[in-house]
C-alpha cells in the first residue's frame, strides 16, 4: 500500500508563475519567518553562550512516548497522586487559618 503524499506541480516554475498569475503577487507568497534556533547557532557559533541568547529560550517538555524498559531516561510521573502531592506541598506553605466562629 502507498502512503500518503502531497501534490506537486509537474514543473514547478511554471505552476509557481500561474499561482501568482492567478492569484496576484500579495496573496501567492507565504508570510517571511525568521530562521530557527538551530540555524542562527550554526551562523554565529558563539551565540549559544551569550546570556541574552539564553535566558530568551526555554524547552518544553517533548510528546509521552512509549519506551523499552531498557531506555536510560526518567519515566514521566503523570497521574492524579504527583498532582495531590505538589498541591500538598504548596498548600503547606499557607499560614493556617482559624474560624472566626471559635471562641
Amino acid at each position: 500500500m502507498a502512503g500518503r503524499s502531497k501534490r506537486v506541480f509537474k514543473d514547478k516554475k511554471a505552476g509557481d508563475a500561474y499561482i501568482v498569475e492567478i492569484i496576484g503577487e500579495e496573496k501567492a507568497y507565504a508570510p517571511k519567518t525568521t530562521i530557527t534556533l538551530a540555524a542562527a547557532e550554526k551562523i554565529k557559533p558563539g551565540l549559544k553562550k551569550n546570556k541574552d541568547w539564553k535566558d530568551m529560550i526555554t524547552k518544553p517538555d517533548g510528546k509521552p512516548v512509549l519506551a523499552p524498559d531498557s531506555d536510560k531516561r526518567a519515566g514521566l510521573a503523570y497521574g492524579v497522586e504527583s498532582d495531590f502531592t505538589e498541591d500538598a506541598a504548596e498548600m503547606a506553605e499557607i499560614p493556617e487559618v482559624t474560624s472566626p466562629f471559635d471562641s
